[in-house]
């Protein structure tokens, strides 16, 4: 692609000797703004179709939602598509917290095979969004009382075992624990992991230690509970109605060693991804699998205590495994565009 001789010396008159670099520089600019805006959806198929990918699943249609449905205790469906809210595409996929119900899986679940699995050595990268009601939030502190379940990424054989990490909405915070219940408590001074909290101790960890405001992510103490910002200070307690992206990522150690590392992040409104989970010294406990290869969207409730006179709901979207970073939503990412190669500017005569 060239520009013609007569408008080049045109041109060369006004702009003199750069005209070529200008050129070169406002076709590439436009190329650059074009590749940047994509919808929601092309955004998630970039992210979707980048390298390390395992799984991938938009919850976009009934099938991509039923393929993976497992019912609820007393057998019936309450996993579906849903179009009534969705970050990206046709849908997302919605569990019914039914009334009146109080066993523990409540709701059912969703599960999926990655495509390979992740052993010792290997980084397992998650990254999914969800968004509940506020009755969510109001039938647990007020009738359920516990611990509910996320997401559980495990090895084929259970989902109780060494081989799982499994992510939970526990006393208002969102935090993560291994083989069945093992949580991660770290020093306030150190964030160096503890076997148990005798004192104060972090049972959240920001990116560094610094005090808000100066701070990023979330240091949450033991003896001082209370919703931070992001700022350094304060928990991860998520909100109703607000749509949150988590990302994860756990560095697997040995099977049966303690040299796992857990990372999590979140992001809501558009915010920076900040850090709630920053750990080290991870033992994977060697009971069951030495690998992982599953990953389900839970309703799970091991504690409940009763059921709630009102129904509640959650919505899970754009489910991401990797064995590469997984770039934040928004950020764009491979786009069916080549960039012009031939672009010259003809000598002026």
């Amino acid at each position: 692609m060239s520009v013609p001789h007569e408008l080049n010396r045109t041109l060369n008159g006004y702009f003199g000797s750069n005209l070529s670099a200008i050129l070169m520089a406002g076709v590439l600019a436009f190329w650059y703004q074009s590749a940047d805006a994509l919808t929601a959806e092309e955004d998630f198929q970039a992210r979707c179709s980048a390298s390390g990918v395992v799984l991938c699943n938009g919850f976009d249609s009934a099938s991509a939602v039923s393929a993976g449905i497992q019912t609820a205790g007393d057998g019936s469906t309450q996993g579906m598509f849903s179009t009534d809210e969705k970050t990206s595409g046709a849908g997302s996929l919605r569990f019914t917290f039914r009334s009146g119900i109080g066993y523990a899986n409540i709701g059912g679940a969703w599960s999926g095979n990655t495509s390979s699995p992740f052993s010792s050595g290997d980084t397992i990268y998650i990254q999914y969004r969800w968004k509940a009601t506020p009755s969510y939030f109001s039938n647990n502190n007020n009738y359920w009382r516990s611990s509910i379940k996320h997401v559980n990424m495990h090895g084929s054989s259970s989902t109780c075992q060494g081989s799982e990490f499994t992510t939970i909405l526990s006393g208002g915070r969102l935090s993560m624990y291994t083989n069945c219940g093992d949580g991660w408590f770290t020093d306030v001074n150190t964030n160096e992991r503890l076997s148990r909290c005798t004192a104060d101790c972090l049972i959240q960890q920001g990116a560094n230690l610094v005090p808000s405001p100066n701070g990023s992510g979330y240091n949450c103490h033991y003896q001082n509970q209370f919703a931070g910002i992001g700022d350094g200070d304060g928990c991860f307690e998520p909100v109703a109605d607000k749509w949150y992206t988590i990302y994860q990522k756990i560095q697997l150690g040995r099977w049966g060693g303690s040299d796992t590392t857990v990372e999590a992040w979140e992001s809501h409104d558009g915010s920076p991804l900040l850090q709630f989970h920053r750990v080290n010294g991870v033992t994977w406990n060697n009971n069951r699998d030495d690998f992982f290869n599953r990953v389900r969207l839970e309703t799970y409730m091991t504690e409940i205590s009763r059921g709630a006179p009102t129904p509640a709901y959650i919505w899970y979207d754009e489910l991401i495994v990797s064995k590469q970073p997984i770039a934040p939503p928004g950020s764009g990412g491979p786009v069916p565009l080549t960039p012009p190669r031939d672009l010259e500017v003809a000598p002026s005569e």
